[in-house]
């Protein structure tokens, strides 16, 4: 679990609040939470919050008349940076978490119980990280679809992106995000490639907990707490790292294969010679001896050196073939 959205459903109590400068909140201005709305019209999905940030963590803060939100990197809350996301046990998280719920408003979560009501996880990224030619990957997908968004994936130098209002799957240079933001400790750009599966939304959530239902690995159920506006999943006492990454495993496993990763029209051309007879027949009875020769050197080292990148869900958990929720990862 890299980073989450917590909120609950009850008014700031007073001691709660006069305890956030100590804690080291901060209020800021101007740092709206948006999203993007029909005509690439912006929307602030936070209207009328106070905002306050603790810049040691990033930790956010957003207080409501009658509502509490809270937003954090769980590796950054544990003072570990982000890349050290698989350092993280289960007791780290459940710490993590009750260090923005619990233990950060003690008074206010007391009020709320009274009332039968929980933190909720509103929003929740699950990430993992592998040593691999992080370009290959990406030139590899970078037209491949996933069934969460209709529309071909955003690129960027170092990155893709499958995003729709509710869904979002990222896959991305690790340490060239990190040396960009001028993190210390970073690995080499190209190298670590980090995947990113984003989960927001009372939908999104409720798939999210269908994922989950049949891995069997978690020793009590996650619920959802129904409130007037949607349906969002309570905190857990204890988090299964192993049901979690099923779940991210079966949301990598919905991406289209990757494709031949050719540099030339040459090759491009040789390369489906190598995978169609057909073609390469045809290739024979058309050109003259020379260039089919040519192409057929091509043929020979691209046969040699594979062009096609390893599948996503191979490089992250070794079961390029296996999609069924609870299947994706080997017993215990």
């Amino acid at each position: 679990m890299d980073s989450v959205r917590v909120s609950l459903l009850q008014p700031l109590h007073g001691r709660d609040r006069r305890q956030l400068e100590d804690n080291g909140f901060e209020p800021v201005a101007g740092a709206a939470r948006c999203k993007r709305g029909p005509n690439d019209q912006l929307f602030d999905i936070e209207p009328g919050a106070e905002r306050y940030l603790r810049r040691e963590d990033g930790c956010r803060l957003f207080v409501h008349e009658r509502k509490l939100a809270v937003t954090a990197s769980l590796p950054r809350l544990l003072g570990l940076t982000n890349d050290r996301l698989h350092e993280l046990s289960e007791a780290d998280v459940v710490a993590a978490l009750q260090a923005i719920t619990r233990d950060l408003f003690p008074i206010t979560t007391h009020k709320a119980q009274f009332g039968d009501r929980e933190w909720a996880v509103a929003e929740i990224a699950l990430a993992l990280d592998r040593e691999t030619d992080v370009q290959r990957v990406l030139r590899g997908y970078e037209l491949s679809k996933w069934p969460r968004t209709l529309s071909a994936p955003q690129r960027w130098t170092g990155g893709l992106a499958w995003a729709g209002t509710d869904n979002r799957l990222t896959v991305y240079d690790k340490g060239l995000e990190m040396r960009s933001r001028g993190c210390s400790g970073a690995p080499d750009p190209g190298t670590v490639l980090r995947v990113e599966r984003q989960w927001r939304g009372p939908e999104t959530l409720a798939r999210l907990a269908e994922l989950l239902a049949p891995t069997g690995y978690r020793p009590e159920r996650i619920r959802l707490v129904e409130s007037c506006r949607n349906g969002v999943f309570a905190v857990s006492h204890y988090l299964d790292h192993r049901a979690l990454h099923t779940a991210l495993a079966y949301e990598i496993a919905q991406l289209d294969p990757p494709i031949e990763v050719f540099h030339t029209r040459r090759e491009t051309i040789a390369g489906h010679m190598a995978r169609c007879a057909t073609f390469d027949a045809a290739m024979r009875a058309t050109c003259d001896p020379k260039t089919y020769r040519e192409y057929g050197k091509i043929k020979r080292l691209l046969e040699r050196a594979s062009v096609i990148p390893d599948s996503l869900l191979n490089i992250c958990y070794g079961s390029p073939r296996r999609t069924v929720p609870g299947d994706l990862l080997g017993p215990s």
